[in-house]
C-alpha cells in the first residue's frame, strides 16, 4: 500500500471508528476502499459532472453490500402494525421533496 493510501485509510478508520477482526478482512476492506476512492476521484475529475463526491462512512462497503444493508425501504402499516416492503411500481413517477418539506442538510 502506498503512503498516501495508507494515510487516507488510517484517517478513514479513525474518523469512522472502523475496526476489523482479521488482517485478511482489513486487507479486503482496503481494496474496497481504494476502488471506491478511485471512483470518487474519477467522478470529481470529470468536468461534465454537476456535483462532487466525497468519501464517507460507507467507503469500505461494495455497492452490493451497501444496497443489501441500506436500500431496503420498509414502511410501517400502522393499522395492521406490520412492516411491509414497497413495490417500486407502486410509487409515483416523481416527487418534489422540497415541496413535500422532506429535504434535510446533506449527512453522508
Amino acid at each position: 500500500m502506498d503512503f498516501d493510501l495508507k494515510t487516507e485509510w488510517e484517517s478513514f478508520k479513525s474518523t469512522h471508528g472502523k475496526t476489523y477482526e482479521t488482517m485478511d478482512l482489513e486487507a479486503y476492506r482496503v481494496r474496497v476502499f481504494k476502488s471506491n476512492k478511485d471512483k470518487i476521484d474519477a467522478h470529481n475529475a470529470d468536468s461534465t459532472q454537476t456535483f462532487t463526491m466525497k468519501m464517507n462512512k460507507f467507503g469500505d462497503l461494495t455497492e452490493e453490500e451497501f444496497a443489501k444493508m441500506y436500500r431496503n425501504l420498509k414502511v410501517e402499516d400502522k393499522q395492521a402494525n406490520q412492516v411491509k416492503m414497497l413495490n417500486v411500481s407502486d410509487l409515483p413517477a416523481s416527487v418534489d421533496w422540497n415541496k413535500a418539506g422532506a429535504v434535510t442538510p446533506i449527512k453522508d
